[in-house]
């Protein structure tokens, strides 16, 4: 997803919309004019002494509520946004919403259904193989041998 913020002069810190699992790209543009290339900041840790003094750098602060399913969460820029004209572009990856009940959640093209259907089975294959299960597919022979291995000679 993408939303773009219209920035304040003087201004570091940013509400961005709730639920965003996390940031792929900050571009900055100056001016709102496209006549100059954008700047793509680069994610940095505000807890570093270098933060302030580093350019073109941005963090995500996503606050923990966990009372609530979609926490709100924070971008801090550095620099400061010099002028009111100046943009921020963000893409993030968040949760979609989902289409309201008797709507085509989805379509999938005919072609692509076997794909579906061989996740499917890769998945419950996936599943058998690990954790408690795989031990129920053990014979007691293989299982006794695997306990008591036997001596090696020299």
């Amino acid at each position: 997803m993408n939303v773009s913020i219209d920035a304040t002069a003087g201004a570091r810190q940013y509400n961005l919309p709730n639920n965003i699992h996390g940031i792929i790209s900050v571009e900055y543009q100056p001016g709102g004019s496209s006549t100059e290339p954008p700047a793509y900041f680069k994610l940095h840790d505000h807890m570093l002494d270098d933060f302030y003094t580093t350019d073109e750098v941005y963090d995500w602060l996503k606050l923990d509520n966990s009372a609530s399913a979609s926490a709100p969460s924070t971008i801090l820029v550095n620099p400061e946004t010099p002028a009111d004209a100046d943009t921020y572009s963000i893409e993030y990856t968040a949760d979609h919403a989902a289409l309201s009940s008797g709507a085509d959640v989805l379509t999938v093209p005919d072609r692509h259904i076997n794909l579906i259907y061989l996740y499917v089975r890769w998945c419950a294959i996936q599943e058998l193989s690990t954790g408690v299960k795989r031990n129920t597919y053990i014979s007691p022979a293989v299982a006794a041998r695997c306990s008591s291995p036997t001596p090696r000679s020299t």
